[in-house]
């Protein structure tokens, strides 16, 4: 548990660094635009895959008050991914002026059916 906490809490500061690093030192419209735009989206991305991987397992492991074990770390870290997927969609699309309401219910549903199929896969 302090292993799957410890790397995950790293990965949750570096992510945060760089985007620090990228908003207050990048320019998005000169010649660093591609490492900007590329920095902004991995670390946003990752970020956000760790702080809801944390929110998912170890709030889970805080709620129950037992240790949960890799099995729950796996099925939290994909539900941490499929929420930050999400969100990053959102927000790709909200930069680039494409999302509506009828846009984000339906990426809402589409991840949601992901989650739902493999929550009823048999051998998972």
């Amino acid at each position: 548990m302090w292993k799957n906490l410890l790397l995950t809490f790293i990965t949750l500061v570096l992510c945060v660094f760089i985007f620090y690093v990228t908003l207050f030192q990048l320019d998005p419209m000169g010649e660093q635009k591609y490492v900007a735009f590329l920095s902004f989206g991995a670390s946003t991305l990752f970020g956000l895959w760790s702080l809801f991987t944390l929110i998912f397992f170890f709030g889970a492991e805080l709620m129950s008050g037992y240790k949960l074990g890799n099995r729950s770390f796996i099925i939290a870290t994909r539900r941490g991914f499929l929420i930050s997927g999400l969100a990053g969609t959102l927000i790709t699309l909200q930069f680039l002026n494409l999302l509506a309401w009828p846009e984000a219910i339906l990426l809402a549903l589409f991840f949601g059916l992901m989650e739902w199929i493999f929550l009823t896969g048999k051998y998972y």
